[in-house]
């Protein structure tokens, strides 16, 4: 048998799955047989998924408790194997298997909650990026602003949202009692600055003007998601500047061409 015969077979031996059996690839001994000694490997295979994703999801763990997490863990694993080399990516697809699994019947807004700790996971780990100072913003001139276009930071996530589990969030953060869960569409930006990660909840206008604002769309555009607001031009200069008090803005483009990606490092 080659090597790699030998390594798909292990593979799927410690994976729980069928296949040759591995009474020809392991030496049993007095005290355990090929089997047991294989399924030695293959417990501490799912002992350390399951605290690997306790680490990005730690207020879903802690709120559906030990047992039935590492249950949930255990049949999100076989329906979604790893298949990238960083476990710290393992847990992407954990938001959209939630609401299919048994551990949903206890609250129905778990998959947000597991939204929100994956985007924060996420922002953890994104590149750095040298932050836009507030008073490089405030030079703008007037005659440019309208069709400047803005990029930010890597480490910045938007979200949509069902349930709003926020207070959720800050209950199992503080042990407190956590509210039941409440059906309101809403949206929330997740961003990292320095090593510290935050979320917040955004108005519907905000979320619409940073929508388009990360989309390399001009100033003068995202201004006008306020414009139903009869202060809409104050609201619309106090978001963009919390935009960059946040650190969230890395650059202003000012030339007529649109950067490609809000994630690209180089300058207009």
């Amino acid at each position: 048998m080659s090597l790699a015969e030998t390594q798909r077979v292990m593979w799927s031996a410690i994976r729980g799955g069928s296949g040759r059996a591995v009474g020809d690839l392991v030496v049993g001994t007095a005290e355990l047989s090929a089997a047991e000694r294989v399924e030695i490997y293959a417990g501490m295979y799912l002992t350390r998924q399951v605290e690997a994703l306790a680490e990005n999801f730690p207020k879903l763990a802690k709120l559906v408790r030990e047992e039935a997490f590492h249950g949930l863990v255990a049949d999100y694993v076989r329906a979604f194997p790893s298949e990238e080399p960083s476990i710290e990516r393992l847990g992407r697809r954990l938001a959209e298997f939630v609401p299919n699994h048994r551990v949903s019947g206890s609250r129905c807004d778990l998959a947000d909650l597991a939204r929100l700790e994956w985007a924060r996971a996420e922002v953890f780990l994104e590149a750095d990026a040298t932050p836009l100072g507030v008073d490089a913003l405030a030079r703008i001139g007037p005659a440019v602003f309208p069709r400047a276009r803005l990029a930010f930071i890597p480490a910045l996530r938007t979200l949509k949202l069902e349930y709003d589990v926020l207070p959720l969030w800050r209950a199992v953060e503080c042990d407190a009692m956590p509210p039941p869960p409440r059906r309101r569409v809403g949206a929330a930006v997740v961003w990292r600055r320095r090593f510290d990660v935050f979320h917040v909840a955004v108005s519907p206008h905000e979320a619409r003007a940073l929508s388009l604002a990360l989309n390399q769309r001009m100033m003068a555009e995202v201004c006008a998601c306020f414009g139903e607001r009869r202060d809409g031009a104050r609201v619309a200069f106090d978001a963009i500047g919390g935009w960059a008090r946040e650190e969230m803005i890395m650059d202003v483009c000012t030339s007529s061409s649109p950067r490609r990606s809000p994630r690209s490092a180089s300058r207009c």
